[in-house]
């Protein structure tokens, strides 16, 4: 039996002190939190869609009942057609027609591309690029046609008024030249506003951030965190 109480433990070593936390400053990790632009972009495509959807139904409807006879001609913006111009309008009025159906189905696709975004889609940028694409077309094109027609429909008013002796000689050239003036700001602002949101999306998904959280898109999809 040993002297002194506890001796038999004094060969034991005292288990080390648990090791304390670092002192020193340090980076913290901050996770990712999710981009807020898809779900901004979508909602103001889905909106663009929506007025594309109900503007090509109402100039699809109202250009149907021009040409039934169930409406009366507009001559773009300048009132009721004379009955000289109906059947110039009327001709060029399926052209019209086709250009607000494909306004409609353009309509249709900025929805769908704007639920792709929201929904964080992969499919969404390359939905996005080829509808811009389309859009871009379309709006030169039909601009194209409409100052074409208003052209047309200018250069005939002209030619009325020149064969009517009543007209004033300065009237013509007054006529013509707001004519010209209104043409080209309708071309101008057709042009302005039909590209202003396709080139913003071609330009919005060519940055190299906007694909790197399209590319996260995809590894969410197949359960894999990036």
């Amino acid at each position: 039996m040993s002297q002194f109480p506890g001796a038999e433990n004094a060969d034991q070593v005292p288990p080390p002190p648990p090791a304390a936390p670092p002192t020193a400053p340090g980076m913290l990790a901050i996770p990712d939190r999710p981009a807020a632009w898809p779900s901004v972009v979508g909602i103001i495509c889905i909106v663009f869609g929506a007025l594309g959807v109900i503007g090509g139904m109402w100039g699809i409807g109202s250009n149907v009942m021009m040409m039934l006879g169930t409406m009366p001609v507009q001559t773009m913006g300048a009132g009721p057609a004379g009955p000289e111009l109906l059947p110039l309008i009327k001709s060029m009025m399926p052209f019209i027609v086709a250009g607000e159906a494909l306004k409609f189905l353009l309509g249709i696709a900025l929805i769908v591309v704007g639920w792709l975004m929201h929904a964080r889609r992969p499919m969404a940028r390359p939905a996005a690029v080829w509808w811009s694409l389309a859009k871009i077309f379309a709006t030169i094109a039909g601009t194209a046609y409409a100052g074409w027609m208003q052209y047309v429909i200018m250069m005939e008013v002209t030619r009325m008024m020149a064969e009517d002796p009543n007209a004033p000689p300065q009237m013509q050239g007054v006529m013509t030249g707001v004519m010209v003036a209104t043409i080209a700001m309708t071309v101008i602002w057709s042009l302005a506003w039909g590209c202003a949101l396709p080139a913003f999306l071609l330009i919005w998904f060519s940055r190299a951030k906007v694909k790197a959280e399209v590319g996260r898109w995809a590894s969410r999809q197949h359960g894999r965190i990036s």
